[in-house]
């Protein structure tokens, strides 16, 4: 069976080679539990979108600094296998730390 430290690492090399030609940035760790046999990794990133011409609202600037960060959880076999990609809703307000 591989160890946490090691789920983490193939869940980032793993997201790192899907989203490669999006140039996603700040890719880290958010979750990590051993559940039913396999790992749930959930990994936090950015993507670099272009900015919008006109000038944001009040409230887009407010919720950017959440709305611009994706997570995903993946799902990783006792043995190291990528089982699953799941998107990860984070609710205004929740820490998913």
């Amino acid at each position: 069976m591989i160890q946490a430290k090691e789920a983490v690492r193939i869940a980032k090399e793993y997201l790192e080679d899907l989203y490669e030609e999006e140039d996603v940035k700040d890719i880290g760790l958010e979750e990590l539990r051993f559940d039913g046999g396999k790992w749930r990794v959930t990994i936090g990133f950015r993507r670099v979108w272009p900015l919008p011409k006109a000038a944001p609202t009040i409230a887009e600037f407010l919720t950017r600094r959440t709305s611009d960060r994706t997570y995903k959880t993946v799902q990783i076999s006792e043995d190291g296998r990528i089982l699953a990609l799941n998107h990860r809703e984070v609710a205004y307000g929740e820490s998913s730390t």
